[in-house]
């Protein structure tokens, strides 16, 4: 159901049908409060309607439009950047460990994947040690 201050407020906005109006009409000669109420938004909406009008500037939409598509880009360059940093850096890493490999394969006696990768050389019975000692750890 409308209460008597909805119907004050739909009344400056659309028209009333004739039952609303005096529906209306009765409750603002029955409160004070609903007719200063109707008073505080008569002031509000003359204050405003008598407000200096502000103008956007010429082509202020073009700039909003252009201005938004810069913020897209400065995206989609930020991530370009990133991109390209980190390929500087995955090429920079990948040539260390090329260099490291290679300084080890140059050191070392033989060409074995321990050697390359700077592993000692495990003995037979240095595995069976290895083996006995985690099975005593997990005991």
């Amino acid at each position: 159901m409308m209460t008597h201050l909805d119907l004050l407020y739909r009344s400056f906005d659309h028209e009333l049908s004739g039952k609303e109006q005096k529906i209306l009409q009765d409750a603002l000669a029955a409160s004070s409060e609903l007719a200063a109420e109707k008073a505080r938004i008569e002031a509000v909406r003359n204050m405003v309607a008598q407000a200096p009008g502000q103008k956007f500037k010429p082509f202020f939409s073009a700039r909003v439009m252009r201005g938004i598509a810069e913020m897209e880009n400065r995206g989609e360059d930020f991530l370009a950047n990133l991109v390209a940093s980190f390929r500087l850096i995955f090429v920079a890493g990948a040539a260390a460990v090329v260099m490291l490999v290679a300084a080890n394969a140059f050191s070392g006696k033989s060409l074995s994947l321990d050697s390359l990768l700077g592993l000692p050389q495990a003995s037979l019975e240095e595995t069976w040690e290895l083996g006995d000692f985690v099975l005593e750890e997990t005991k």
